[in-house]
């Protein structure tokens, strides 16, 4: 058996199982006291299901061999965690404090600083998306344009 054959199926089971694990796990430790809270509905439940679906998408992509959705969706991942990262800078540090005090003294000093970090929150993600997406991009069509070769060298004409 090659030994891309067989990373490949390892990367499907482990991807695939993994988020089907933390799926059932999630979904059975959850308290449910009301299905009727909001909070389950808006926050909970698609935190968990999109958190596992990725998992289980990129397992399936693999599966099918559909490397160009595996790479967007693999964009998108790296793109909520640069996110989610930039988001947390603020508060890790502490200026949230500080903003609040300069907000009190002038609210001009919060628009000078506040509203670039606000725009560089929201456009460098998509800028870490574009570059991921290109850096595997090449890689994939690097190993696809081999997998082709090597087929061809094998099959005779």
């Amino acid at each position: 058996m090659n030994a891309k054959i067989l990373l490949r199926w390892l990367a499907i089971a482990g991807l695939g199982g993994y988020g089907l694990y933390i799926l059932v796990v999630s979904l059975s430790r959850l308290d449910l006291p009301d299905l009727k809270s909001a909070w389950f509905w808006f926050f909970i439940l698609p935190f968990v299901l999109i958190y596992c679906g990725s998992f289980i998408a990129t397992a399936y992509f693999i599966l099918r061999r559909q490397y160009q959705n595996l790479c967007t969706l693999i964009s998108s991942i790296v793109a909520m965690i640069v996110f989610f990262f930039l988001m947390s800078l603020p508060h890790r540090f502490g200026l949230e404090k500080q903003f609040y005090d300069w907000s009190k003294d002038s609210s001009s000093r919060v628009l000078f600083v506040a509203v670039p970090v606000s725009f560089a929150a929201l456009i460098i993600p998509f800028y870490a998306t574009g570059w991921v997406y290109r850096r595997v991009q090449a890689f994939l069509s690097k190993f696809v344009s081999e997998n082709k070769k090597s087929e061809r060298a094998a099959k005779p004409d």
